[in-house]
């Protein structure tokens, strides 16, 4: 049986739901919205482990650009649960958390061949709620659990050690929140005939 439990967990059914409504684009411009646009836009999902976070990837973008006057602004709500446990030679990690992630995403068009864009993410990092629902839907289907049931639930737990260099530990144990790098990006337009398009995107932080 797979349940859930305390007040916590209530709050993360709430941000799910959330991430349910949220997860859209919506496009504003002068004329008419684009409905090409916001029904081609691929789902956003990226790598959200704490490690991963830190090297920005891009996530996946339409090749269709704005038109001349429209910007289009999105709202997207992301959780992930990370455990990872490892020990190689003298480096441990360790990896226990849940992550949620509120990103504000804006996009520009300069003209018809160019387009501006801005993201900026909200982080908050805890234990999160979603342990022991991972752990019973792993059991159900017979899935790989990661040694997560000799660990207790819903604690938060990122550590980095190395024997041979103690400059480089890294031990976090209590919640926390704040604003994430800014990523710039600029996209330009390369190609299109018919319904097919071809267009190239870079971001920097």
């Amino acid at each position: 049986m797979i349940s859930l439990k305390g007040d916590s967990c209530l709050i993360c059914i709430a941000t799910v739901y959330l991430f349910i409504v949220s997860n859209a684009s919506f496009a504003f411009s002068q004329g008419t919205p684009s409905a090409e646009i916001i029904l081609s836009n691929p789902l956003k999902s990226s790598n959200r482990s704490p490690i991963q976070d830190l090297l920005a990837v891009p996530t996946a973008k339409s090749g269709h650009l704005l038109k001349i006057g429209q910007s289009q602004f999105e709202v997207q709500v992301d959780i992930a649960n990370n455990f990872t446990n490892s020990f190689i030679g003298e480096e441990s990690i360790r990896l226990d958390g849940e992550r949620a992630t509120v990103t504000l995403r804006w996009q520009q068009a300069i003209n018809n061949k160019w387009q501006l864009g801005a993201e900026l993410p909200w982080i908050y990092d805890s234990g999160g709620c979603f342990d022991s629902f991972i752990q019973d839907w792993h059991k159900l289907w017979g899935l790989p659990n990661a040694d997560r049931e000799f660990t207790k639930n819903n604690l938060l737990n990122y550590y980095y050690r190395s024997q041979s260099d103690s400059t480089s530990s890294v031990d976090s144990k209590s919640r926390g929140s704040g604003i994430g790098d800014l990523r710039l990006q600029l996209a330009r337009s390369l190609w299109r005939h018919s319904d097919r398009v071809l267009s190239l995107h870079g971001q920097i932080k």
